[in-house]
């Protein structure tokens, strides 16, 4: 069994929650697999008070199985992507392991809505890269599927210069890639130049799953082709650009719900062909060929 992924992007805002959380969901219901999401750093955490506030059914249903969330929820702050990795976790659908932590699941959470190392530096913190893999070390012990989530793009720093980035976590973590391109303009350069300096540091890529972030975007469907052709690893779906209570279901922990028509925005982007009947968001990620290409 693969120990997890590491979904890395070619920018920050790009949908890598969005893409973390479906993978999550669909592990578990296609293929069965007990799954958690990591996120080894967030900034912009929210107070958990208005957080709990804002999320109010995911959160109540969290703490009703989990006292350690419970307990925060009066004392802590913490990023609305954990919240959501969680509710997409299908390890904390019935019983949480006793033994999970939300210092594991986020080592380093800042409320400065900054890049990593500034915040970590304003408040006098070292991003230690031991101390986010022992965290990803136990919570392989909980599940069969981890999926860690990084924070902006794949080159963002974490400490001073020559003190690492993402890109160096990413090696750190020895877990195989998954690159989010975020489709809108812009996005060939970025997907080719975040490729290249994966690949130049020898890590392993799983494949790209492309986001849609303007289904009005002039020539989308010949930018999504040119992706295709010229990223040399496998395209493993195309999410398309999700309404409000679609993506409010799909942070829910209820991907399964979201019914998508076949004319919705992006649907004919789909990597597994174009269908004009309905398809849930569950069907989005070609999870087969993932597992293939890992678990032979």
């Amino acid at each position: 069994m693969t120990p997890g992924w590491f979904v890395t992007g070619t920018d920050t805002g790009i949908g890598k929650t969005t893409v973390s959380c479906l993978l999550l969901q669909s592990l578990h219901r296609q293929a069965g697999l007990k799954t958690l999401g990591m996120k080894p750093v967030a900034t912009g955490a929210t107070p958990m008070t208005a957080l709990c506030a804002r999320d109010r059914a995911a959160s109540q249903a969290l703490a009703a199985r989990w006292p350690q969330w419970a307990a925060a929820c009066t004392s802590q702050v913490v990023h609305e992507d954990v919240l959501h990795l969680l509710s997409g976790s299908s390890a904390l659908r019935e019983v949480v392991p006793k033994e999970l932590t939300l210092t594991d699941i986020n080592p380093y959470g800042f409320l400065p809505a900054m890049a990593p190392h500034l915040a970590a530096r304003a408040l006098g913190v070292t991003l230690d890269f031991s101390v986010m893999a022992q965290a990803l070390a136990r919570l392989q012990m909980l599940a069969e599927v981890v999926v860690v989530e990084g924070a902006g793009g794949f080159r963002v720093p974490l400490g001073a210069p020559g003190m690492g980035e993402m890109a160096d976590l990413c090696r750190c973590l020895q877990l195989p890639l998954l690159l989010v391109v975020g489709i809108r303009l812009g996005c060939i350069n970025h997907a080719l130049m975040t490729l290249e300096s994966i690949q130049a540091r020898g890590l392993v890529v799983s494949g790209w799953i492309g986001n849609i972030l303007d289904a009005r975007q002039a020539a989308l469907e010949e930018t999504l082709g040119t992706l295709r052709e010229r990223l040399a690893v496998p395209c493993l779906g195309v999410v398309p650009e999700l309404g409000g209570t679609q993506r409010e279901a799909l942070y829910a922990g209820a991907a399964q719900e979201v019914v998508l028509q076949g004319g919705q925005a992006g649907c004919a982007g789909w990597a597994l062909g174009a269908n004009p009947a309905p398809r849930t968001l569950l069907e989005v990620l070609d999870i087969q060929t993932l597992l293939a290409a890992l678990l032979p």
